[in-house]
């Protein structure tokens, strides 16, 4: 571990034994003394939250969650190294980590939502099903539901332009920085909303189980749905790409700045065109124009 490594997992010992530890029959909340609000609402929410996401999943709802508030990313890191540094809040194993210098801090970020969203990954790990990193994030965040992640046309553009990964590029983004993950969540979360809206919520359960039996992810979604994992992304990557050409979805998706540099252009022609209209009248009268003011 590197200096700073080790002076981080110092920093965190150092807290946790200055902290406080809430304990229930569902999961185990350690937090500094002014995180204990948080602290209480986790452990009045976690059971429910736990079981709504398994009902969801079709999965048992099992497991005491030991879940873990910390100040910042040094924090996080030392209970999960490697966790990107956009993360909110990690879940491996029965282990949660929050990050208090991000949740909370935005609707996007509630601490409700988020562990909302963290209670499907607590339950998948519990399973041990094994889902792509996209599709598990998808389901995660469709069930945490808006305003998790605000709607967008950021993959309709990517599409338009021929650039929309796929899905085998698309555990990647979650590798990259805060916007290639923000495109990596979006693309889940379109894509289990794509596959909730035409298999049905039953097929999510079949998927998950199957999955949860050890069968790898291509076989278990045919199984689940009757269609093949390709057909699939074939067909919603037509359904995500617009009929539009690229410069024109740009314009019509900035519609109201592409009207307001429209009518800048429109006043400009205008102006010029009145200018010399001017000039010339003046000029069949033999003077000069007065200078413009």
């Amino acid at each position: 571990m590197s200096r700073r490594g080790v002076a981080a997992a110092l920093l965190l010992l150092a807290a946790t034994a200055s902290g406080d530890t809430l304990e229930g029959p569902d999961c185990v909340v350690r937090f500094p003394p002014s995180a204990k609000r948080q602290a209480e609402r986790i452990l009045e929410s976690f059971r429910w939250r736990r079981e709504h996401a398994a009902l969801w999943l079709g999965l048992e709802p099992e497991g005491r969650a030991l879940v873990h508030l910390v100040p910042d990313l040094a924090s996080m890191r030392a209970l999960s190294p490697g966790a990107p540094s956009w993360a909110v809040a990690v879940t491996t194993g029965s282990t949660m980590v929050f990050r208090l210098d991000i949740v909370d801090r935005d609707k996007a970020n509630g601490l409700d939502l988020v562990l909302k969203h963290e209670a499907v990954h607590f339950v998948l790990n519990r399973s041990r099903a094994r889902l792509p990193r996209w599709f598990e994030e998808g389901l995660a965040v469709h069930h945490a539901g808006i305003p998790y992640l605000e709607p967008d046309t950021t993959l309709e553009r990517f599409a338009a332009a021929g650039n929309l990964p796929r899905f085998d590029d698309a555990a990647r983004l979650f590798e990259g920085d805060a916007s290639e993950a923000a495109l990596g969540y979006k693309l889940g979360q379109r894509v289990a909303g794509a596959f909730v809206a035409r298999f049905g919520d039953d097929a999510v359960r079949r998927l998950v189980r199957s999955a949860a039996a050890g069968l790898a992810f291509p076989e278990a979604f045919e199984e689940a749905t009757g269609t093949t994992l390709p057909a699939f992304e074939g067909r919603w990557r037509d359904e995500m790409t617009p009929a539009l050409p690229f410069w024109l979805f740009v314009v019509v998706e900035n519609l109201e700045l592409s009207l307001l540099f429209l009518s800048a252009i429109l006043a400009a022609v205008g102006y010029a065109q009145w200018r010399l209209r001017r000039e010339r009248a003046m000029s069949g009268l033999g003077g000069a124009p007065p200078p413009a003011a």
